[in-house]
């Protein structure tokens, strides 16, 4: 890996966020944890139940530089290719629909391979404390670590595009910086961003930031400092708004067929496909 990942969320309740934040410490454990989004989305009550044909793809292992293994779901492409999209899956953990949802993006982009680490170790939620309760076990430490394994998984030869949803997302744009010069773009839908100017110097790719009116967290303030962060990092910054709340197009929102979620998810396919070079690729919102 070109560089270390030095930290997953920058900002504080101080900033204005009362979501997801950086816990310095954990009383049980000591480990740099993530805080809960206690209150951050109230339509959210969990994921829909999956129910369809076998989901297109397989489990694989992630060697971890300390010695243990992660977990991730892979769907190769049809031929070879040294192109990749990394999944960044949100706090509900990776369950069938962010799996399912990680197959239509490679049924879409085509000619990518897919690959969703797994940053719960196998654990998922169904309902939003219990996602709150992932999300703050998950440590900082061991994010980094994952997705180091991951960039030693796709190899040094690889193109790799990143998308993540909330805690996805922020994992998606610090994903994109781990990446350095492999990194090809980034879609980010209403994370918590990086503030820091020098640490965005390291993005290669663009970034397609999908946000919403009605996010109480991610709200104009934090969206606009991020677009000036971007700018003086000298980095390109794609933003698109939408008339929603936070997390209206994640894979497991309850209401994923909305006018906004298919539009917001065109935009992104058509992002993704321009950045990994893919030809005829054509969305309608």
């Amino acid at each position: 890996m070109a560089g270390p990942l030095h930290s997953l969320v920058f900002l504080s309740a101080a900033c204005g966020i009362h979501g997801m934040v950086l816990d310095r410490t954990c009383p049980q454990t000591g480990a740099v944890t993530f805080t809960t989004m206690v209150g951050a989305r109230t339509t959210l009550e969990g994921p829909d139940t999956f129910e369809s044909e076998p989901i297109a793809g397989e489990w694989v292992q992630l060697p971890c530089s300390d010695g243990s293994k992660a977990k991730a779901w892979l769907i190769p492409a049809a031929l070879k290719t040294d192109r990749w999209l990394l999944v960044c899956h949100p706090w509900f953990g990776l369950n069938d629909a962010t799996r399912a949802e990680a197959a239509r993006l490679a049924t879409e982009l085509g000619g990518t391979n897919v690959l969703c680490p797994d940053m719960f170790h196998g654990k998922t939620s169904t309902d939003r404390n219990s996602a709150a309760a992932l999300m703050g076990s998950l440590s900082v430490k061991y994010a980094r670590t994952v997705i180091a394994a991951a960039r030693q998984y796709v190899g040094p030869a690889a193109e790799v595009a990143t998308i993540g949803w909330g805690m996805g997302a922020t994992l998606s744009l610090q994903a994109a910086i781990a990446m350095g010069h492999q990194g090809a773009g980034c879609v980010f839908f209403y994370g918590v961003p990086e503030e820091d100017p020098l640490l965005l110097a390291g993005l290669h790719g663009p970034v397609l930031g999908i946000f919403a009116e009605e996010d109480a967290m991610i709200n104009t303030d934090v969206v606009s400092r991020f677009a000036r962060n971007m700018a003086k990092a000298g980095k390109q910054l794609q933003m698109e708004t939408y008339k929603a709340d936070n997390g209206f197009a994640d894979p497991s929102d309850l209401h994923p067929g909305t006018k906004a979620a298919r539009s917001a998810n065109a935009r992104a396919i058509a992002f993704l496909a321009n950045v990994l070079h893919l030809a005829n690729i054509a969305t309608k919102p």
